[in-house]
């Protein structure tokens, strides 16, 4: 703000008033006391008469804030003072330093200034307030000048620093804010003009521009007429500073929505642009009951800086509270919580329909909702077959999520046999399903049939075999002396054959079933047929095993001390018989002529000899020979390694029996039999205990009444 005191040159107006010549001659006086006290107020105050006061009037022509005046120095000033209820004034002259001697009353005092280039001009006048002189001194009176009409100069020059540029230079006229054409000429960094200008307040706008950085001012100018109004501005490296931040209304943030996509980035403006992150992981839309934040991350373009923004001053619409620090463009609004989001997956998925065999799912699960699932009629375990499940699915919504507004018979299931229902508003959802099938059988794998005992010298026969989870079986039993009829108990040295029969349990099938398929434990491969010990054909449960001989029934201690028997007939008692088919103890087979069949009824054996009773088949009258143990066999062991040698007597049919326990078996006669001429072999029973025998019948006519015969074992 400036301020200059008006001076005055020694040329004054002064007009008398008539008739006051002698208040004329007072004045010269109180000036002369005036002047010869130096000019000194307070003097001249003591020097002034009964009736008068002095006062000083004050100029004051730039008073106000930041306005730019011309020099205030004028070449004349004309004062006159008017009292109160007159209607002229009187022009006084001041007694040194702007102060006046005047009659005690009531006053106000106009003020004109006058620039002299020839002749007097106007340039600026002022007039008082109604002020009160009262005898001796008084307080000083300002009076304030403004431009008279007329025409003066404005003379502006703006200095900036180098690479700077105008961006804009502008003067409004304040009374109409109508522009003003200024026609500026360039100077190095920098320009310059002297327009002529009406007298008045004008608007003065000055603003430059380097790097993105700017630097301005404003100032209000006041052109005098016949004055040039003088403005210099140099702007400085220092001035070039971003403008600080003043677009506190954040645009662009929408508040959160449910199911809407959240914002990136806010709606830029001539200050800045910025990005927006949010909590709960940036999410694709807006979940329900959730309260979200967003921080907004401002970037100042090019001339703006965030330097000097107050910390809290950023506002976002529908946030609250929206904070940051001082100089900070990082900004946290959070926003109220958003409504729950209706649920609009209408798919229930993960529950299974229903299949034989198969267990129930009891609970479903979503990003939306979760449910638990009962059906009817209930499961035990696993769905049964041919039976039509209805499922009622009990819906919870998840947090954010609501069952409010969804629609009646929204919700689909998969693989119903009707549509799925629900309410509206309700998440209980019924879901009928088609009846289930019949299972695939699947084919018998359990190929040890368990349970099937081997057969043991009186143990009792199994009849059924142990159930395993496919299937179950009968067993029925042949071979030994049963002759086709299942044993009450086995029989000993006798080879049975067990037939069982397989029954598939639900679900299972012998479809499928290869050849030979089953294993049955204990069953081996007999010197006998079959060679395959356990068979079934293909796709068959009907399995046949056949099992290794039960063991020898113990041979008697009176046999055992003779184990090579030997019998005959004399030529002349040679029964008319085929076969003997059996002895009691002990009983063999032997076949004779082929013709008929004589059964031993009865055999008595001796230490030394017995007696055979035979029968014969044609119902002939019975007859009885006496079979002699052959002397030269009594009482002897076999050990099974060394050959034996017999000495037959006498003529007739002689027969040798041998255990085939001792293995394989020859007969040698000195005579008339072959080397190693082989037994025949024969199936018996010893007591309980089955065993085979080897067997020779030779017709003996021993040339000198004797033949030895050796017998060889392996």
């Amino acid at each position: 703000m400036r301020s200059e005191k008006l001076t005055m040159n020694n040329e004054q107006l002064t007009k008398v008033r008539p008739g006051s010549l002698a208040l004329l001659s007072v004045i010269c006086y109180l000036l002369s006391v005036l002047f010869s006290a130096c000019d000194d107020f307070a003097a001249t105050q003591d020097a002034v008469g009964i009736g008068y006061g002095i006062i000083r009037i004050d100029i004051e022509g730039a008073q106000e804030a930041r306005t730019v005046f011309p020099s205030l120095t004028f070449d004349k000033y004309v004062y006159t003072f008017t009292k109160a209820g007159e209607t002229s004034g009187v022009d006084h002259q001041p007694a040194g330093s702007n102060v006046f001697t005047l009659e005690v009353g009531t006053y106000t005092v106009e003020v004109k200034a006058y620039v002299t280039d020839g002749t007097d001009k106007l340039s600026a006048s002022g007039t008082s307030a109604s002020f009160t002189v009262s005898s001796g001194a008084n307080s000083p009176v300002s009076v304030g000048l403004s431009a008279a009409a007329g025409t003066g100069k404005f003379n502006y020059t703006i200095n900036y620093p180098a690479n700077a540029s105008i961006k804009q230079v502008s003067l409004l006229k304040w009374s109409n804010q109508s522009a003003v054409t200024l026609n500026s000429q360039n100077i190095t960094n920098g320009i310059t003009g002297t327009p002529d200008l009406d007298s008045g307040s004008y608007f003065l706008t000055v603003l430059i521009e380097r790097g993105g950085h700017y630097a301005g001012i404003n100032e209000a100018i006041s052109i005098y007429p016949e004055k040039t109004t003088t403005y210099t501005k140099s702007f400085a490296e220092a001035d070039l500073l971003a403008t600080t931040i003043n677009i506190l209304g954040i645009a662009g943030v929408t508040a959160p929505a449910v199911g809407a996509a959240p914002v990136s980035s806010i709606t830029a403006n001539d200050q800045y642009s910025g990005t927006v992150t949010w909590n709960n992981g940036n999410p694709v839309a807006f979940a329900g009951s959730t309260a979200y934040t967003a921080t907004i991350t401002l970037s100042p373009k090019t001339g703006y800086t965030l330097a000097g923004v107050n910390a809290n001053t950023f506002t976002v619409a529908g946030a609250s509270p929206v904070t940051h620090s001082a100089n900070s463009g990082t900004i946290t609004a959070v926003f109220p919580a958003t409504a729950a989001a209706v649920i609009n997956i209408p798919a229930i998925q993960g529950v299974t329909p229903p299949v034989t065999g198969a267990a129930p799912v009891t609970s479903i699960t979503s990003t939306q909702y979760n449910g638990t699932i009962s059906w009817s009629p209930a499961v035990s375990g696993t769905f049964a077959a041919s039976t039509a499940y209805t499922a009622t699915i009990t819906l919870t919504a998840n947090t954010g999520y609501t069952l409010h507004g969804v629609a009646a018979n929204f919700f689909t299931v998969a693989g119903t046999s009707t549509a799925a229902t629900n309410s509206a508003n309700s998440g209980s959802v019924t879901a009928h399903f088609p009846a289930t099938g019949v299972p695939a059988l699947i084919t018998i794998n359990i190929a040890a049939i368990p349970g099937v005992t081997p057969p043991v010298k009186g143990a009792t026969p199994v009849s059924v075999i142990t159930a395993t989870d496919q299937y179950t079986g009968t067993v029925k039993w042949s071979g030994g002396p049963s002759n086709g009829v299942s044993p009450s108990t086995f029989a000993a040295s006798s080879v049975y054959a067990a037939t069982i029969t397989i029954t598939p349990k639900t679900g299972y099938t012998l479809t499928g079933v290869e050849k030979d398929f089953f294993t049955v434990a204990g069953a081996t491969s007999p010197s006998i047929t079959p060679s395959q010990p356990v068979s079934n054909a293909e796709n068959s449960g009907v399995v046949t095993a056949v099992f290794p001989a039960t063991a020898s029934e113990a041979i008697p201690a009176a046999v055992t001390n003779n184990l090579i028997w030997g019998a005959y007939w004399p030529p002349e008692s040679q029964p008319d018989v085929g076969v003997i088919t059996s002895f009691e103890l002990p009983s063999f087979k032997r076949f004779f002529n082929g013709e008929t069949s004589v059964s031993v009824r009865h055999t008595e054996v001796y230490e030394h000899g017995g007696y055979v009773w035979a029968e014969d088949w044609k119902d002939e009258p019975p007859y009885a020979n006496e079979f002699g143990l052959l002397s030269a066999v009594e009482g002897r062991n076999i050990n099974g390694v060394a050959p034996q040698t017999i000495e037959i007597k006498g003529n007739g049919y002689y027969f040798f029996m041998i255990p085939k326990t001792y293995g394989t078996v020859s007969i040698k006669d000195s005579i008339n039999l072959p080397a190693n001429s082989a037994f025949d072999t024969y199936d018996v029973t010893w007591g309980s205990t089955a065993m085979t025998l080897y067997l020779k019948t030779v017709a003996i006519n021993p040339p000198n009444g004797s033949l030895l015969y050796t017998i060889s074992f392996n």
